[in-house]
């Protein structure tokens, strides 16, 4: 996994890309040392994959910043790190999801995209913003349940 950070006045902000893994372990509790400010901001949109072992450091860190009473906040979170969030309580609650993507498909054509989606879309229920298709413009459609995959939105 490939960290950056970043430092504003009064917050810290992280992205993450690549693998969450069992070798995610060592380089979360680096980072855990690192975190000083009572606020960060994780940019997941470059996660490519979380197994079993991934989730598991992750929630440690996650939990232990949450006990160092920093505020955790999420933006352009991928596929994968929603899917988790799902499977997993509290992989990102108690904190703000701020923005997602939301992976789309064409139906006519097959084209598929993610594109981000803000919280404040879809806070009124999982009604989606609508993509048009950019190759034969129909509109497409999102390649999961909206109901199991916004499941998140009701514990972060």
């Amino acid at each position: 996994m490939q960290i950056s950070l970043r430092r504003n006045v009064d917050q810290l902000a992280i992205a993450l890309r690549g693998d969450v893994n069992e070798a995610s372990t060592d380089q979360l509790a680096d980072l855990s040392g690192k975190i000083e400010v009572g606020r960060v901001e994780f940019d997941v949109s470059g996660i490519e994959l979380i197994n079993s072992f991934g989730a598991r450091a992750w929630i440690t860190f996650a939990q232990g910043l949450r006990r160092r009473k920093v505020v955790l906040t999420f933006v352009n979170c991928a596929v994968e790190f929603i899917e988790a969030s799902n499977m997993y309580v509290s992989f990102v609650a108690p904190s703000e999801v701020a923005s997602f993507q939301l992976p789309l498909q064409c139906m006519s054509c097959g084209v598929s995209k993610r594109v981000v989606c803000h919280r404040s879309q879809v806070n009124e229920g999982p009604t989606l913003p609508s993509q048009n298709c950019e190759r034969c413009k129909t509109p497409m459609k999102l390649e999961v349940d909206p109901e199991t995959y916004l499941a998140f939105l009701e514990i972060a």
